[in-house]
């Protein structure tokens, strides 16, 4: 009965497939989401660079917060585990249009090495940076996904605040 434990290879293809196409999938979802909401992703980009430290920390509230009630909501009776669906989809949107400004602020330094390329060939490069080196084992997952998670949620929520909003336009002009 030694051979009950061994994978066959369609749950090895299956693992494969899940691991391409997921991240095939949060390529493409970056993409549009730093197309549809350029605006936001722009103002998220320029509070990358201005401030990524107090970025990172935001993202750890948010993260800790959003996905903990999420999680904690979900397991809970009744039609609380509705809410905690919308906890985890916030977080997740926070993440997705921070991870988008992410991709610009990598898209724009890769397109200053090399200017003949587009913003969306720039933004499409930017974002593949982001995903592949999130699958680099060990490193990527427990080292490079954390720290662009962190920063892509602290920077989501900078991007919906109005009054921070107005505040980082008024710091960017005043460093130009």
């Amino acid at each position: 009965n030694g051979e009950d434990n061994k994978m066959t290879i369609g749950q090895v293809m299956a693992v494969v497939y899940s691991i391409v196409f997921g991240a095939a999938g949060l390529w493409a979802a970056i993409l549009i989401c730093g197309l549809l909401l350029s605006g936001r992703t722009t103002r998220a980009a320029a509070a990358l660079e201005l401030r990524p430290s107090k970025l990172a920390f935001g993202g750890l509230l948010v993260g800790v917060i959003g996905i903990g009630a999420g999680l904690g909501l979900l397991n809970a009776p009744g039609g609380f585990k509705v809410i905690g669906g919308a906890f985890l989809a916030a977080t997740l949107v926070l993440a997705l249009i921070g991870s988008a400004a992410l991709a610009q602020l990598a898209g724009r330094r890769i397109q200053q090495l090399d200017d003949t390329r587009s913003s969306f060939t720039a933004l499409w490069r930017g974002a593949g940076m982001l995903v592949l080196a999130g699958l680099i084992p060990a490193i990527g997952w427990f080292v490079l996904f954390p720290v662009m998670l962190l920063l892509s949620l602290g920077a989501g929520l900078s991007a919906l605040t109005r009054e921070k909003a107005q505040a980082l336009t008024a710091e960017t002009q005043s460093a130009l």
